[in-house]
């Protein structure tokens, strides 16, 4: 083996101990097995923006929204995201309104939040449910009008929209679009029911 060869390998194993120190360090408390442990009461919940620790796993936890954002603080289903493609920013809906979070991920921490003005140019809304990040750009979301057949860009950051597609002349009258997806990397495949 050459000199330089073993030096190499030295490093490797240097930094493998420490990132296993150091991940045991950070992560002390935290469970990481496949064990069954029993559900112990719920801790307190705190206001939107505190934390706990989970008393199961010992993980920190956020509370994001309380009582006062909203009667019923959701996200629509699972496949769309919630956060992102960097974290950053957050979609909920908060039973009356859209609510844009910003959101430092590093340190677990809610920047601020705003209502989404769903009204696009010209008239008529957008839709909240089925709206979905890019997967180019942090600040860019994708969504579609309420009762019609067009496609929306939002930018959270700017808050404008941009259309980018029309498809009334493809379909039928009173046809409109629905549960949106999207090819989640290239922000070039969308596909509705």
């Amino acid at each position: 083996m050459t000199s330089s060869f073993a030096s190499y390998l030295r490093g490797l194993a240097l930094l493998f101990a420490m990132h296993v120190f150091l991940s045991s360090d950070l992560l002390a408390g935290v469970k990481r097995d496949y064990g069954t442990y029993p559900v112990p009461p719920p801790p307190p919940l705190p206001a939107a923006g505190g934390t706990v620790i989970d008393p199961t796993f010992g993980t920190t936890v956020m509370r994001l929204t309380d009582s006062q954002d909203g009667p019923d603080c959701i996200n629509s289903y699972s496949y769309w995201p919630t956060f992102n493609l960097n974290s950053t920013r957050l979609l909920v809906y908060s039973g009356t309104a859209s609510l844009l979070y910003r959101f430092d991920p590093a340190a677990f921490k809610i920047i601020d939040k705003a209502t989404w003005n769903t009204i696009i140019p010209g008239g008529g809304s957008v839709r909240w449910d089925d709206a979905i990040w890019s997967g180019l750009d942090p600040d860019l979301i994708y969504c579609h009008d309420n009762i019609g057949m067009k496609i929306w860009l939002y930018n959270v950051a700017t808050q404008s929209y941009t259309q980018l597609a029309d498809l009334t002349a493809q379909y039928r009258p009173g046809d409109y679009l629905w549960q949106m997806s999207k090819a989640s990397r290239n922000d070039n495949i969308f596909a509705f029911t």
